[in-house]
């Protein structure tokens, strides 16, 4: 099993993104997932910034597909990998952005079409035929895709390295990915007892997030990972329930799970 985390709360300003790449390596995560909002300072540029070739892990960056061309995310691959290789993946996600994003509302072309679903996942198969096509045959680069719908496993298992799915999906449809990475994305509360733990659970604001969160000791919630990799998860994609307080539960936990540094 494989330790990925997921950076969507976390400060992702350059200062913050050199203070959580030291954390992450140090705790022997694989990846760190950082978010695609339109409205936000992008990612790509900032890791190629703050990349510290003493580390190992690798920036997983999110990409919809509408919003940058094969052909220039290939360019922006291949520039990553000329300043180091080996430290980069690509999420594709074909879902829509935020609301508030209106990514879709000002777009200069095409905006009915990728007001589609169907559109937009036949588009994301094409794209991802079209990048793997263009990129040099040494490119390092991993590619895992946001996928639970059925045609969206199928374009995964067809030209990516791997599948994401949360919790709620990847029981129900972990059996349906062929590639590599079979990553399960993850919020955990970690206290220490259970009763903590379960209190913290219950008084979750957001109640649709409950489907994804495991919760738990540090014991039950590596019993909890245990059975995800019994069900074929390669990865697990984890993040804290307010993890600006219980964080230094969470990032430990990983490193004692992983038990040595990571390939």
């Amino acid at each position: 099993m494989r330790y990925n985390w997921f950076a969507r709360l976390d400060d992702t300003s350059i200062d913050g993104m050199v203070l959580l790449s030291n954390e992450i390596d140090q705790y022997n995560y694989y990846s760190s997932l950082f978010t695609y909002n339109a409205q936000d300072p992008d990612p790509f540029i900032k890791a190629a910034h703050v990349l510290n070739k003493n580390h190992v892990f690798k920036y997983m960056i999110a990409i919809r597909p509408y919003a940058v061309s094969p052909e220039y995310l290939a360019m922006m691959i291949s520039s990553f990998e000329e300043i180091h290789k080996n430290r980069l993946m690509i999420n594709i996600v074909c879902a829509l952005g935020q609301n508030e994003e209106n990514s879709l509302e000002n777009m200069v072309t095409q905006k009915e079409k990728f007001d589609n679903h169907i559109f937009r996942q036949e588009y994301t198969r094409n794209y991802m035929k079209k990048i793997r096509e263009i990129l040099p045959e040494d490119s390092t680069v991993e590619f895992v895709i946001s996928a639970a719908q059925d045609y969206d496993i199928e374009t995964s298992n067809m030209y990516a390295h791997g599948n994401v799915m949360f919790y709620y999906n990847f029981l129900k449809n972990h059996h349906k990915v062929k590639n590599k990475i079979n990553m399960v994305a993850i919020m955990a509360i970690i206290r220490d007892t259970h009763e903590e733990a379960e209190e913290q659970y219950n008084a979750m604001i957001k109640k649709d997030l409950q489907k994804d969160t495991i919760y738990g000791t540090e014991d039950e919630i590596a019993d909890q990972i245990n059975e995800l990799s019994n069900l074929g998860a390669t990865d697990v994609l984890i993040n804290a329930h307010r993890i600006h307080q219980y964080s230094d539960k969470v990032m430990p936990l990983i490193n004692k799970l992983a038990g040595k540094r990571q390939p």
